[in-house]
């Protein structure tokens, strides 16, 4: 399986252990106390964190950019993006391809009326969608 991640060091040379002083979110609490919980559900703090989805860049991208193919056996765990987003505080995340089809939907409207319209299609979207135990990942069917 093909992945991606965004290290601040070259993985080619990489020799390990990680050490989490150095992450990348080391001086964001809310996600370092998210990832200590999660590490302690998957049993371990020696995680390199991949997406299948190539992270956009700009221009003045310091990080290294690899493609890693893991085979399924070297996979911890699939966290899924939109609730990891709510568990680190993205209240209001939505996955962007759906946000795409919320906006689409709206295309006739213009203004005012096309912000009101869309802030009500993200609130609908999120009331149905974000787990009622985000690290349950149940869906609250009375939403």
């Amino acid at each position: 399986m093909l992945f991606y991640t965004l290290q601040g060091y070259d993985l080619t040379s990489f020799s390990g252990p990680i050490c989490l002083d150095k992450g990348t979110y080391r001086d964001q609490p809310v996600i370092k106390e998210s990832q200590k919980k999660l590490y302690e559900i998957v049993g371990t703090n020696q995680v390199i964190w991949l997406s299948q989805d190539r992270p956009y860049l700009g221009a003045s991208a310091v990080c290294f950019l690899h493609r890693i193919e893991a085979r399924k056996e070297d996979i911890v765990a699939f966290i899924d993006g939109f609730v990891w987003n709510h568990i680190i505080g993205n209240s209001q995340y939505i996955p962007e391809d759906e946000h795409r089809k919320l906006r689409h939907a709206l295309v006739h409207k213009s203004g005012t009326e096309y912000d009101m319209a869309l802030r009500e299609s993200e609130d609908n979207y999120l009331r149905l969608n974000i787990p009622t135990d985000l690290w349950g990942s149940e869906i609250d069917p009375d939403a």
